[in-house]
């Protein structure tokens, strides 16, 4: 079985993997050796995770990071990707589409607007439900609050 032909792995994950049905000195050799042909590279698997991550799952920054992490990526390797690929300006775009597909689909209109004859505390009420979900996501509090126009 090739699990690379599956899907793209970290160095760590990959080994982790690989323990599964190997010995620790199997799979180090089996992990260096990819690395040596140039197969496996935690850079081309991080740039990889933040396309799919950031483009298709509308992910922020910091879930990324996280994300990354948990798959075994320096941390500082993360960063350094993430801050490559991510700019402000991008990042806040897919902030705005991520909220404005939440809106609509719960019936509430676009950035700063909200449809229908709603009280104060409905709008409240759905513009922290916003915050929660965009900060879910891993997007800044910071960023969120100034898409929202609100300070929550």
């Amino acid at each position: 079985m090739n699990l690379l032909a599956r899907r793209p792995y970290s160095r760590s994950g990959l080994r982790e993997r690989l323990l599964e049905k190997y010995s620790d000195i199997e799979a180090d050799a089996a992990v260096a050796r990819l690395v040596e042909q140039g197969l496996l590279e935690d850079r081309a698997y991080a740039e990889s995770f933040v396309r799919e991550r950031f483009e298709r799952r509308g992910q922020g920054r910091l879930r990324i990071i996280d994300g990354l992490r948990t798959a075994g990526v320096d941390a500082a390797l993360a960063e350094a990707v993430v801050a490559d690929m991510i700019d402000d300006r991008a990042e806040r775009e897919r902030a705005a589409a991520v909220l404005a597909v939440y809106r609509r689909r719960r019936g509430v209109g676009g950035i700063g607007g909200v449809a229908g004859r709603k009280t104060t505390a409905d709008r409240a009420h759905g513009e922290e439900a916003a915050f929660r979900h965009l900060t879910g996501r891993g997007f800044a509090a910071e960023l969120v609050r100034d898409l929202l126009g609100v300070s929550l």
